[in-house]
């Protein structure tokens, strides 16, 4: 979707990942994904194999969070439309009302990527292009480890006022960063890409991301749902509905459904 920063007092929407290319090197960091905390996020399926310290059962009630944070390292490269970056998102299951409080699960995902930005309106809306590599694990050993490398392409587009449309397809890259294949199987569930339709209405920001629905002919797929809404000011408020698979990394192969309610932390406001 698009931030809002402030630039000769007005109101400036720019594209996700330009903003760091456009605010100069005094603000290096920005965000790239939603940065969110859902301190009631309720799941219908906590799976029990994979229980916390000392046998605990998981509770089906958690605090669900999400960091998500970008740095320009080669804004316009040689004066091009052209950008270096990498960014690390990091989103958390804590089981915070448990007897013991314990992150059930953590999912660390650092990437690197070009982005190539389009000046000017075009016929298909196409914003910008960009081409990486991400790693994303949950840091554990065992049998509990999960991790996977991909190469990606995302692809925005703005169609129109108050639309946003991400493309983004990939394909699972073997022996990067990793000396064993703990899930060799995960493209099964997780695909080879999603897509994300965002819309605004009267500062409510409403997303779906859809994922290896029509690869799996739905019997593998996930959905998410995610309202971003105005509460005071600049605090604005998230609810999120989640139902399929790949939640999380630990429950890739398990069918979830979640519901959250929570703080949006960043603007992801549109035109």
């Amino acid at each position: 979707m698009q931030t809002v920063q402030q630039k000769n007092g007005k109101e400036v929407n720019i594209t996700p990942n330009e903003s760091s290319t456009q605010a100069g090197w005094g603000n290096v960091f920005s965000a790239y994904q939603p940065n969110y905390v859902l301190p009631f996020y309720y799941n219908n399926n906590q799976t029990q194999v994979f229980s916390g310290p000392d046998g605990q059962k998981n509770k089906n009630t958690e605090v669900n969070f999400q960091i998500s944070v970008q740095a320009g390292i080669w804004r316009n490269i040689f004066a091009t439309p052209l950008s270096w970056y990498f960014t690390y998102t990091q989103r958390s299951f804590w089981q915070a009302y448990n007897d013991s409080a314990y992150f059930r699960e953590t999912d660390y995902e650092p990437s690197t990527f070009l982005l190539y930005s389009f000046s000017g309106n075009n016929i298909i809306g196409l914003k910008t292009v960009s081409l990486g590599f991400v790693h994303q694990s949950n840091g554990k050993g065992g049998e509990n480890e999960r991790s996977w490398n991909r190469v990606f392409s995302n692809w925005t587009f703005k169609p129109a006022d108050h639309w946003l449309i991400q493309v983004q397809p990939w394909l699972r890259v073997y022996g990067v960063l990793e000396s064993k294949d703990y899930n060799p199987d995960i493209t099964d569930y997780m695909g080879h890409g999603n897509l994300k339709l965002s819309y605004r209405l009267y500062n409510n920001v409403f997303t779906v991301m859809l994922r290896n629905n029509l690869e799996s002919g739905f019997k593998r797929g996930a959905v998410q749902l995610s309202w971003s809404f105005p509460i005071y000011h600049g605090l604005r408020g998230m609810a999120q509905v989640f139902t399929g698979y790949g939640q999380s990394l630990i429950s890739y192969n398990h069918y979830n459904t979640g519901l959250g309610l929570g703080i949006d932390f960043t603007d992801w406001l549109l035109n």
